[in-house]
């Protein structure tokens, strides 16, 4: 058992496990943090997705998910833009890893080792939202909502007059 009170063997089950969300709708922060919740395929295991989006740079942003009996974060995407020079270094390794990046769950170091995400590309924060799911295994997830979509129709909609 590690530190956190989940082994590897268990962390690995439950990424894999199929998921649904409660919700069907969610909306995607223009900034700062929102979540929402999902169960597992045995409806006794219940998850946390957290998305953080930058105050000052909305281009950088998490997506998460925690094990919600005791926090434990299982899966993280941090996305870098590419005129970042933020850098993360693995646990007693010398090797810098830059850019967007995958955070998996380690028994014994918990979400501090991270994995370049060469499955990420671009910046499309819907997009990388949906291959998180996908990582995640959420089969059903909500509609995902664009604020600042919602604001363009808005605005669309006051200039028509209607």
């Amino acid at each position: 058992m590690s530190f956190d009170g989940i082994t590897q063997a268990e962390a690995e089950r439950l990424i894999k496990m199929l998921k649904k969300a409660y919700d069907e709708l969610f909306y995607l922060p223009e900034h700062g943090k929102k979540q929402f919740v999902v169960v597992g395929d045995t409806q006794k295991d219940e998850f946390t997705i957290q998305f953080y989006r930058g105050e000052i740079n909305a281009e950088k942003y998490s997506i998460n998910a925690l094990v919600n009996k005791n926090n434990t974060t299982l899966l993280r995407l941090d996305i870098v833009p590419p005129t970042s020079d933020r850098k993360h270094r693995n646990p007693g390794q010398d090797e810098l890893i830059t850019g967007s990046h995958w955070h998996i769950y380690r028994e014994g170091y918990g979400d501090k080792f991270a994995y370049p995400a060469k499955d990420i590309s671009g910046e499309d924060f819907y997009d990388h939202s949906l291959e998180f799911f996908r990582k995640f295994n959420i089969i059903k997830a909500p509609k995902l909502i664009m604020t600042t979509m919602l604001k363009d129709f808005i605005k669309e909609d006051d200039e028509s007059g209607n």
